[in-house]
C-alpha cells in the first residue's frame, strides 16, 4: 500500500463564526474530490468507503511530521456535492487551535486557500483489476487507469499552493515510493519495448510467410481467379437468360389473359345469341301448338302453351298432326233424291272414326303433363 498526499487548490477551510469554547475555532471544507489526479483516479465509490477513516485524524500544517505542525483535528466527515464544480467530495468537520493567529488570519485573508490530505491505498488496474505491480497494462492502452482503491487517510493539511490552474491538484509520492513508481514505470516501458521488438518480429516472419505462400501459389491463385471469372460470367449470362425467359412468360400470360377475356366476351355472346335462337325456337312451336290446337278444336289456352316447355311442345305437334291426319272428313252433300232439308255426311271409314278418337284421349292426357 502506497502513502499518497493529495492537494487541492482553492479548498480552503471556512471558519464558522459561532464558538463556544475560545480554545477552539470551528472550520469546515471539503477534503478530496472524485476524480482523476496525475493520473491516479479516485472514485465516488472509493470515497464512499474511506470517509469514516477520515474522522479523528489530525489537522496538520504542509504535511509536517512533528507536534508543532498539529493545529487541529477532524471531527466529521460525510459525502456531499461540491456546489463550485458538482462533483462528489468528502466534507469535513474540524477543531482548530484558536492559539494559531497567524494561520487563521491568512487563512481569512485568503493567502492559505488550500487543503490536502495524506492516505494509504492499493492501486488497481481498471482493466484487468490486479494491482498495477502485477499487471503488462500501462498508459495507452485503451481504458487503463490507475484506480485508487482501499483508501485509509492518515491526515489533512493546510498547504500553499500557486494559484496556477494546472496545479490545483498535486499527489506527494513518499520518496520511497516515488522510486518504487519509478521502476515501475521503467519496468512496463521494457515490457513494451520487448513485446513490441516480438511483435515486430513476429509481424515481419508472417509478412515473409505470406510473401512465399504468394510466390508458391501463384499458379493455382491465377487458376482460381480465372474459375472465378468463368463462373462469375457464366451466372451473368444465365441471369439474363433467365431474365430474358421471365420476360417472355410475361408477355405470353398477358396475351393469354387478353385472348382469355376475349374468349369471355365470345362465351357470353354466344350464350346470348343461344338465348335468342331458343326463345325463337320455342316462340315458333308455341305457334305452332297454338295453330295446330285452334285447327283440332283442343282448346288449348295461350297461357297454357306458354308454360309448355320444349318437350310437352313437341309431342302436342306430334299429336295434333297425326290427329288431323286422319281426322273424319265431313262434307256437305247435294240431295238430289232426298229431301232437301237433311244432309248426308259419309265417313272415310269406321276405323279413321276411332283412330281419331284415342288420339284425342292420349292429347288429353298430355294436356295434364
Amino acid at each position: 500500500m502506497m502513502h499518497i498526499e493529495l492537494m487541492e487548490a482553492n479548498s480552503s477551510p471556512s471558519i464558522i463564526e459561532e464558538q463556544q469554547d475560545p480554545d477552539i475555532v470551528k472550520v469546515s471544507g471539503f477534503a478530496v474530490h472524485e476524480g482523476t489526479f496525475n493520473d491516479i483516479t479516485i472514485t465516488e465509490e472509493a470515497l464512499q468507503e474511506a470517509v469514516h477513516s477520515l474522522v479523528g485524524k489530525p489537522l496538520l500544517v504542509n504535511h509536517s511530521n512533528n507536534t508543532t505542525s498539529v493545529v487541529g483535528k477532524i471531527t466529521n466527515a460525510t459525502i456531499g456535492v461540491d456546489p463550485s464544480n458538482g462533483k462528489k467530495a468528502i466534507l469535513y468537520d474540524a477543531d482548530f487551535d484558536a492559539g494559531e493567529k497567524e494561520i487563521l488570519r491568512k487563512m481569512q485573508l485568503g493567502f492559505l486557500d488550500s487543503t490536502s490530505v495524506g492516505f494509504n491505498c492499493d492501486h488497481i488496474c481498471s482493466i484487468c483489476g490486479s494491482e498495477i505491480w502485477k499487471c503488462s497494462h500501462w498508459f495507452g492502452d485503451e481504458g487503463f487507469q490507475i484506480l485508487a482503491q482501499n483508501i485509509t487517510f492518515n491526515e489533512l493539511s493546510i498547504v500553499a499552493v500557486p494559484a496556477d490552474k494546472d496545479a490545483t491538484v498535486k499527489i506527494n509520492f513518499s520518496k520511497e515510493d516515488q522510486e518504487n513508481f519509478e521502476k515501475l514505470k521503467e519496468h512496463k516501458a521494457e515490457l513494451r519495448r520487448t513485446n513490441m521488438s516480438d511483435f515486430k518480429e513476429k509481424y515481419d516472419e508472417a509478412i515473409n510467410e505470406l510473401s512465399q505462400m504468394k510466390i508458391d501459389h501463384a499458379d493455382e491463385i491465377n487458376s482460381l481467379k480465372e474459375e472465378f471469372k468463368a463462373e462469375k460470367d457464366q451466372l451473368q449470362t444465365d441471369k439474363a437468360d433467365k431474365d430474358t425467359e421471365i420476360l417472355g412468360l410475361k408477355n405470353d400470360i398477358e396475351t393469354l389473359r387478353q385472348e382469355n377475356e376475349s374468349l369471355q366476351k365470345d362465351i357470353e355472346e354466344f350464350k346470348a345469341t343461344f338465348a335468342q335462337i331458343e326463345n325463337e325456337r320455342l316462340s315458333n312451336l308455341r305457334s305452332e301448338v297454338a295453330e295446330l290446337s285452334k285447327k283440332a278444336n283442343f282448346g288449348l289456352s295461350e297461357e297454357e302453351i306458354n308454360d309448355m316447355g320444349e318437350p310437352a311442345l313437341k309431342r302436342y305437334i306430334e299429336g295434333f298432326s297425326h290427329q288431323l291426319e286422319h281426322m273424319v272428313t265431313i262434307e256437305p252433300k247435294t240431295e238430289t233424291n232426298e229431301s232437301s232439308s237433311s244432309q248426308q255426311y259419309k265417313a272415310d271409314s269406321p276405323e279413321d272414326v276411332k283412330l281419331s278418337d284415342d288420339l284425342t284421349s292420349r292429347l288429353t292426357h298430355i294436356r295434364g303433363y
